[in-house]
């Protein structure tokens, strides 16, 4: 199981080569995972539905995309790929995020600024994770597939070029 080598397993992707069985434990990870996230209670929440909007728009937007850089209607193993990829680059952000958090938060108790939530700065930084998670996963997901014409759903052209093994 690969949590941040990333190539060893887009290879595996690509020449079809990874087993159900080495599968198995991404999916059950992020089972678990989504098992111990707790759900607010009705009075705890003080986001507006705007919140929900805005990151459900944008998550939807990008699994389009990450469709459309999987080959599209062409494209293979979709949900396999995006699980897997997902796992790895999820856990890259997520260490990229409390590293960020770790140094604002510094900076916040050195200049002495209250650190209270801000709904805002919440939803600008839940947007900026989702929009760099879904860029990224659509790249991995463009390197991963053999597709000669690949058709998009919505037609939408690569935003990063896709790895080529030249550039080794």
């Amino acid at each position: 199981m690969y949590f941040f080598k990333i190539e060893p397993l887009k290879q595996k992707l690509r020449d079809g080569t990874l087993t159900e069985r080495e599968a198995l434990p991404y999916y059950l990870l992020m089972l678990a995972l989504m098992g111990l996230v707790p759900l607010p209670e009705e009075h705890v929440i003080h986001v507006p539905y705007v919140h929900q909007l805005f990151t459900t728009a944008l998550s939807l937007l990008g699994l389009i995309y990450a469709f459309d850089q999987n080959g599209g209607r062409a494209g293979s193993n979709f949900l396999q790929k995006a699980i897997l990829l997902g796992w790895v680059l999820g856990l890259r952000l997520i260490v990229c995020l409390f590293a960020i958090m770790f140094v604002a938060a510094g900076v916040f108790v050195f200049m002495e600024v209250p650190t209270e939530p801000n709904p805002q700065v919440v939803l600008v930084v839940e947007c900026v994770f989702l929009f760099v998670f879904y860029l990224w996963l659509g790249k991995h997901l463009k390197d991963t597939h053999h597709v000669a014409n690949p058709q998009p759903i919505l037609g939408i052209p690569p935003l990063l070029p896709a790895r080529t093994d030249a550039g080794r």
